[in-house]
């Protein structure tokens, strides 16, 4: 994908000018310090296998919704799921019965 930034015109702005821009964006967040302080490095595995899986279309639009990062996302709710069950918790059934089966 082609990127849609004017590198140019953004290298001419000044702090101010990129804060104040931010700022009128309703969709932007202006990160503090704070935030910064309390971020964790999160560095992706590199031995991710590359499949092809079918999910009920709302399941897809669910994770879309939250913006670039939905398989990493799916993946996350898998990994917290199987780790659940490897430590023994019990997983709320609130899929159709079945649903699992006895694979996971």
């Amino acid at each position: 994908m082609e990127s849609q930034t004017d590198w140019e015109a953004l290298q001419k702005k000044t702090e101010e000018e990129i804060e104040q821009a931010v700022q009128d964006d309703p969709d932007a967040i202006l990160l503090d310090e704070e935030w910064f302080e309390k971020a964790k490095l999160v560095v992706p595995a590199s031995d991710k296998e590359r499949i092809t899986i079918r999910l009920d279309e709302d399941i897809v639009e669910h994770f879309k919704q939250g913006g670039p990062g939905h398989q990493s996302r799916i993946n996350n709710v898998l990994r917290a799921y199987v780790t659940a069950k490897r430590f023994g918790e019990r997983i709320p059934n609130s899929c159709p019965s079945g649903a699992f089966g006895n694979r996971i």
